[in-house]
């Protein structure tokens, strides 16, 4: 079994099985039972190396080296966004790090120690931010 390294913008192994990411799972599926090459890395390390990629506004030399190679994910990236489904990803990115965000604010409005839980807010609003802008900056470009 392969051990993720957590990011606040990865997807975890029960979200990842949730019918939220169904159509990702469903892409990827289809492109896995098509002949060539098999597939050699798993499809959720993937997609958060993009959504990692989207997070963080690093160019794709840039990734992490426990995620693929970066010609591998832009790869991944291009693929997706031909067939459409790249929007469903950055999309998921934002709505997860907006939920994120709500769930730390809830938590500093119920507690007296603010200043930690201040810190965990302003420690989301740098990814969210590069997360929006980055789905504003695909559709803009028209890719999406």
């Amino acid at each position: 079994m392969r051990v993720y390294r957590r990011y606040q913008s990865g997807i975890t192994a029960r979200d990842w099985n949730s019918a939220k990411h169904s159509a990702i799972r469903g892409w990827f599926e289809a492109r896995s039972r098509r002949p060539g090459r098999p597939r050699v890395h798993d499809p959720r390390l993937i997609i958060n190396a993009i959504r990692y990629l989207a997070a963080s506004g690093v160019p794709f030399r840039s990734l992490p080296c426990h995620f693929p190679k970066w010609q591998t994910v832009a790869a991944w990236k291009r693929s997706m966004i031909s067939a459409g489904v790249y929007e469903t990803v950055l999309r998921g990115l934002v709505d997860d790090l907006e939920e994120l965000e709500s769930q730390a604010y809830a938590r500093a409005d119920h507690q007296d120690d603010r200043l930690g839980e201040g810190r965990a807010v302003a420690l989301l609003q740098a990814p969210l931010e590069n997360a929006r802008a980055a789905h504003r900056a695909e559709m803009m470009r028209g890719e999406l």
